[in-house]
């Protein structure tokens, strides 16, 4: 059966059930932008819920209903919404094409002279944060897409001129393989998402037909501390670039040193020259990681290193990772997305790190 594609709908009505959602409220506002009807289902009303219909003026319907897909030419839904959803059920007796949100996101990108997919257990939404913020300081107004919220770009979403596009890779369900990067960045290998993998080595697998993806003259940036990556690697014939804390890798950085809070200052180094200096805003050595990998993806694009490090610089963090989000009597509230033993532990390194009463 042959998959329908969006660039065949261009001026039709597409509805999206569970719109939402962080990835899909972005893609909303794109296809809006580029001259799409859009209208949308959501179980829940949210802040995103109203500004989608308030701002963007895309209705929006509270609750899931079958009538909702009525005169829809095409239904994008996620894989939360399962088959027996209402819509779902209408849309197949209705005969309606439809397709999955990564599915879409894939067929987006391939609008792009550069797609970058920014891919990891961890650390995806900071990374794509920081290395949108840091291109866009630099002037190169890429596409954008993350799973979270950044203040740099006032959301998830940013529709560039350029012919760039940066979006975050996400492994669950195996959806990043339904992307088409030419660079991909892969920050690290973790086992997560177990209740869809058998174990960490089909993990390793999947990055790995992520990889694959790539076409000849494509890019892979990738944690040179992470043994899987580095295996992964060794099989690509497509440019290889690492980032990390070893001295094999390509960038790494220079005189590192953290202050009290946490936060790291180096100079980040390529093949051992200094390209610039860094004094993060946010604290933990996955930081660190974090910022190489962006840098380095800067870097392979032809930024500017002297505004990216600047850019870095200034970057305060995405909104859900590690946020500080009030004071009540002297206790400060952060609130931090991390969801599995690893991310847990990163929080919690970093917050006992903070002033304590």
């Amino acid at each position: 059966m042959t998959v329908p594609h969006i660039r065949d709908y261009q001026g039709k009505r597409i509805h999206m059930i569970g719109i939402g959602g962080s990835s899909m409220s972005g893609l909303a506002q794109m296809l809006k932008e580029k001259g799409y009807i859009v209208s949308g289902s959501d179980n829940l009303e949210t802040y995103t819920t109203r500004h989608l219909r308030d701002d963007l003026h895309i209705p929006v319907t509270i609750g899931h209903h079958a009538e909702n897909v009525h005169g829809a030419d095409l239904v994008v839904y996620t894989v939360a919404i399962l088959p027996d959803n209402p819509e779902r059920v209408e849309l197949e007796r209705l005969g309606l094409p439809s397709i999955e949100r990564a599915t879409l996101l894939g067929q987006l990108m391939e609008g792009f002279d550069t797609a970058i997919g920014v891919c990891g257990a961890h650390g995806k939404t900071t990374t794509t944060s920081m290395l949108s913020q840091v291109l866009m300081e630099c002037g190169m107004d890429p596409s954008i897409h993350i799973g979270g919220s950044l203040d740099f770009i006032g959301g998830s979403t940013h529709i560039g001129r350029s012919g760039m596009f940066v979006a975050e890779a996400c492994e669950f369900n195996a959806s990043f393989l339904h992307l088409r990067p030419t660079v991909a960045v892969v920050l690290n290998i973790d086992a997560d998402h177990l209740d869809f993998y058998r174990d960490i080595d089909h993990i390793e697998e999947t990055f790995g037909k992520f990889l694959a993806l790539l076409p000849p003259d494509g890019a892979a940036i990738g944690n040179g501390d992470d043994k899987r990556i580095m295996r992964l690697f060794s099989a690509l014939s497509v440019r290889r670039l690492t980032f990390g804390l070893g001295e094999g890798c390509d960038y790494t950085p220079g005189r590192l040193t953290y202050d009290e809070y946490g936060h790291a200052s180096f100079g980040l180094c390529f093949h051992g020259d200094v390209l610039g200096q860094i004094t993060l805003q946010v604290p933990g050595e996955f930081q660190v990681y974090n910022a190489l990998a962006a840098l380095a993806c800067a870097h392979s694009q032809g930024a500017d290193m002297a505004m990216a490090c600047h850019a870095m610089n200034e970057f305060k963090g995405a909104h859900r990772r590690f946020e500080l989000t009030g004071e009540v009597e002297g206790v400060k509230l952060y609130h931090d997305y991390g969801h599995n033993p690893t991310e847990m532990r990163n929080v919690l390194s970093v917050a006992r790190l903070q002033p304590h009463g």
